[in-house]
């Protein structure tokens, strides 16, 4: 939609094929897709792995209760 509209790709074009790539250690390709993915993955890593810890501490903490 943004290349139609604005004639430019957006930022997050690419991204979900990026983050595939970079998953599977193929990071030549994922840069080819979206540079942005070095910031990206390591941020949906972490943003993860806190909802991971917070839902693990609620979920023993209603078997305590």
């Amino acid at each position: 939609m943004s290349q139609l509209l604005l004639h430019r790709a957006c930022l997050g074009c690419g991204m979900a094929r990026a983050c595939m790539h970079a998953l599977h250690f193929d990071w030549q390709q994922a840069w080819k897709y979206n540079p942005l993915v070095v910031i990206v993955l390591p941020m949906l890593t972490w943003l993860w792995g806190q909802e991971v810890w917070n839902q693990s501490r609620r979920l023993s903490q209603e078997l305590i209760d």
